[in-house]
């Protein structure tokens, strides 16, 4: 009796692959496009946080090359209304820099006029900005982000912790003490 070898697959096994295979491609198209909804959309807590990690670099940039150059330079930051400029004069050449974001805006906290002294490494007035996010009406919503440059030429950028934690902080201490 001859042997009878099988050539194709059943109906029931394609059908199986096939929504295995759905089901999976499914669940990765799902969480792919949630997970990429934080690069598109401008206003996310990603864009922000990368936008001001960005602009914390310009700074140190223009710090450095003030000391190679030895040129002092002049920080013009908003300092009543937020805006996304941030204007750099170089005082020896009179070259003007700025940074302008799609994303945030910025405040100045003490002034609007930073210098930057080169041969002593000190910035005057030290520089606090509030990065504000801009919304669909135009209006700029604060963040908890803040951008500091000490006197010293230090640059970071850090997030305040909101009122409600600092709350649960000061009566924490509060118990302690």
């Amino acid at each position: 009796m001859p042997r009878i070898t099988r050539v194709g697959f059943t109906l029931i096994e394609v059908i199986v692959t096939m929504s295995i295979l759905l089901s999976v491609t499914a669940f990765l198209t799902i969480n792919a496009v949630s997970a990429l909804e934080k690069y598109s959309d401008p206003r996310s807590e990603y864009r922000v946080a990368m936008e001001v990690k960005f602009t914390t670099n310009w700074i140190e940039s223009i710090l450095r090359r003030s000391l190679v150059s030895l040129s002092d330079v002049r920080f013009t930051v908003p300092y009543s209304t937020p805006s996304p400029n941030i204007k750099i004069l170089w005082l020896v050449s009179s070259h003007s820099e700025e940074r302008v974001s799609d994303v945030i805006e910025f405040r100045s906290v003490s002034s609007s006029i930073h210098t930057y002294n080169h041969s002593a490494q000190t910035l005057s007035p030290a520089l606090l900005l509030h990065v504000y996010v801009k919304d669909e009406s135009g209006n700029g919503r604060m963040t908890d982000w803040r951008i500091s440059v000490s006197g010293y030429g230090f640059v970071r950028a850090y997030r305040e912790p909101s009122k409600q934690a600092r709350g649960l902080c000061a009566g924490t201490e509060a118990s302690v003490a």
